[in-house]
């Protein structure tokens, strides 16, 4: 699993701390998600925005850590997509 730090600024409150971006392998094991889970749970708790792709095992995870801690959740996936079209 990685985790990268991504500013912030671009989406005002959402991420005023800033965005920590989970990724992982395709196939991700059982030490990567329960890193990720811990991950999620400390910066979330800390007031960052968390990101993952929705469409990949590990961003599903990491949503449902980040909604367990009400951190705000961005989908990279969604984001990825939105840029292609521009």
């Amino acid at each position: 699993m990685q985790t990268h730090i991504i500013d912030g600024n671009a989406y005002g409150k959402v991420a005023e701390r800033g965005i920590i971006a989970v990724t992982a392998s395709e196939h991700p094991s059982p030490d990567e998600k329960i890193e990720c889970v811990e991950t999620v749970i400390k910066f979330g708790d800390d007031g960052w925005a968390i990101a993952a792709d929705l469409s990949t095992p590990i961003g599903k995870l990491t949503r449902r850590a980040a909604d367990a801690v009400n951190a705000p959740f961005i989908d990279l996936h969604q984001v990825g997509t939105a840029t292609k079209r521009q």
